[in-house]
C-alpha cells in the first residue's frame, strides 16, 4: 500500500508539473529578436581624417594616440622639397608672365599713340595741302589774267608799231616816234613772255606740290598701317598672355595651397585615434594615406548611433521604432550593462544587394561610449508567448 501511495504522489507531482508548464507556456512572454552579429558605434559628428595631400615625409610629430587636442592645434609637420620647388616655380612663372604682360600692354599703348599721332599728322597735312593748293590756284589764276592782259597789250603794241612803221615810210611820222612805238611793242612782248614764264613756273610748282603731298601722305599712311598692325598684333598677344596669366594664377594658387598643407592641424576638438607611424615602413608616406585621425569629443547629449548589416531574412523582421539591446566589445556587459537604442532606419538594398539598419543610442549611457567601438546584441522585433517562441524555433530549424 505504501508503494502504491508513493506512485500516486509521484503521478500527482508530475501532473502538477505538466500543468504548471502548460500555464507557463500559455502565459509567459519572451522577446522575439534578430541577433546583431557585428556593428560599429558612430557619431553624427564624424571623425576628422587627415590624409597625405601628396607624397610627404613627416619631419615633426607633436601628438600620439590617445592625446586630447583642441581645434587648430598643430599635429604634424610635413615636408616635400619638390612640392615647395613647384610652388616657387609657379610663383616665378606667374611674376614673369605678369611682367611680360605689362611690357606688351605698354608697347600696345605706344603703338596706339603712334597711330593716333599719324592720323593727326595726316589731318594736318591734308589741311595744309588744301591751303597751299588754294594759294597756288589763286596765284595761277592771277598770272593767267595778267597774261591775258599782257597778250592783249602786246597785240595792240604790235599793231601800233606796224602802223607807225607804215607812216614812217611814207614820211608821215618821225623816226623818233616810230622807234618809240617799236620799243613799246618790244616791251609789251617782253612783259607777256615774262608772265608766260612765271605762269609755267607756277604750274610746275603746283605739280611739284601735288607730288610732294602724295609722297608725304603715302609715307604717313604706311607708318599708320605699321602702327595699327603692331597694335593689333600686340593686342592679340595681350589677350593670349591674359589667358596664360589666369591659368598660371590658378596653378600658383593650387601649388601654394598644396605647399601650405605642410602643417596638419586639428579641425575639431577631440582625441587622437590614429597616428601614422613612419618607422613602420619608410620615411615617405604616399599620397592619400591616412596621417592622423581625430575622434570628436562628444558633448553632453551628443547623438551616437550604431550601424549593422542585415541578411535578407533578417531585414524582413526589422522595422523602424523597434528597440535594441547592444553589448560593447570593449566593456563586459555583465559588469557594465548594455546600450539601449531604437531602430531609426532600415535601408533598401544597395548596389551590392546588402542591407543595413541604423540604431539611435540616446544618452544617458551606462559607461563612456566612443565612436569606433564594435558592438553586437539583438533587435527586439516583438513579443511571443513561450509556446509560440518554441514553435517558431522549431519551424526555423525545420526550414533549415
Amino acid at each position: 500500500m505504501r508503494g502504491l501511495g508513493y506512485v500516486r504522489e509521484l503521478f500527482a507531482l508530475l501532473m502538477g508539473g505538466f500543468g504548471l508548464m502548460a500555464v507557463l507556456f500559455a502565459t509567459v512572454e519572451v522577446n522575439a529578436v534578430v541577433k546583431v552579429r557585428e556593428g560599429e558605434v558612430l557619431s553624427y559628428r564624424p571623425r576628422s581624417v587627415h590624409k597625405a595631400p601628396y607624397a610627404v615625409r613627416v619631419v615633426a610629430q607633436y601628438v600620439k594616440e590617445g592625446d586630447a587636442v583642441q581645434e587648430g592645434q598643430l599635429l604634424l609637420r610635413l615636408d616635400n622639397e619638390e612640392v615647395d620647388a613647384a610652388a616657387r616655380k609657379a610663383e616665378a612663372d606667374y611674376l614673369s608672365l605678369e611682367e611680360e604682360l605689362r611690357t606688351v600692354v605698354l608697347q600696345m599703348d605706344t603703338a596706339g599713340e603712334r597711330a593716333v599721332r599719324h592720323r593727326r599728322q595726316l589731318a594736318i597735312l591734308r589741311r595744309k595741302h588744301g591751303v597751299e593748293e588754294a594759294q597756288v590756284r589763286d596765284s595761277l589764276g592771277t598770272f593767267s589774267r595778267q597774261l591775258e592782259l599782257a597778250l592783249e597789250a602786246q597785240s595792240l603794241a604790235e599793231v601800233k608799231s606796224e602802223r607807225s612803221r607804215g607812216l614812217f615810210e611814207r614820211g608821215l611820222l618821225s623816226k623818233e616816234e616810230h622807234e618809240a612805238d617799236y620799243r613799246g611793242a618790244l616791251e609789251a612782248k617782253g612783259a607777256a613772255t615774262e608772265l608766260q614764264r612765271l605762269r609755267r613756273e607756277q604750274e610746275a610748282a603746283e605739280l611739284k606740290l601735288g607730288d610732294t603731298y602724295l609722297d608725304e601722305v603715302t609715307r604717313i599712311e604706311l607708318a599708320l598701317l605699321d602702327a595699327e598692325a603692331a597694335r593689333l598684333s600686340l593686342l592679340e598677344r595681350t589677350n593670349k598672355l591674359r589667358k596664360e596669366l589666369e591659368k598660371q594664377r590658378e596653378e600658383k594658387e593650387l601649388r601654394h595651397r598644396l605647399a601650405a598643407r605642410r602643417e596638419v592641424r586639428a579641425d575639431i576638438r577631440g582625441t587622437i585615434r590614429f597616428v601614422y607611424n613612419t618607422k613602420a615602413s619608410s620615411d615617405w608616406i604616399a599620397a592619400g594615406e591616412i596621417l592622423v585621425e581625430v575622434a570628436p569629443v562628444l558633448e553632453e547629449g551628443s547623438a551616437l548611433y550604431a550601424k549593422f548589416k542585415l541578411t535578407q531574412t533578417e531585414v524582413k523582421r526589422v522595422q523602424a521604432g523597434q528597440s535594441s539591446h547592444l553589448k560593447v566589445d570593449a566593456f563586459h556587459f555583465h559588469r557594465y550593462g548594455v546600450l539601449k537604442g531604437r531602430v531609426r532606419y532600415v535601408s533598401p538594398p544597395n548596389d551590392a544587394n546588402e542591407f543595413f539598419a541604423i540604431v539611435d543610442l540616446p544618452p544617458p549611457h551606462p559607461f563612456e561610449v566612443r565612436p569606433g567601438y564594435q558592438v553586437r546584441g539583438e533587435i527586439i522585433t516583438g513579443h511571443l508567448r513561450l509556446y509560440e517562441y518554441v514553435l517558431a524555433k522549431l519551424f526555423d530549424h525545420a526550414e533549415v
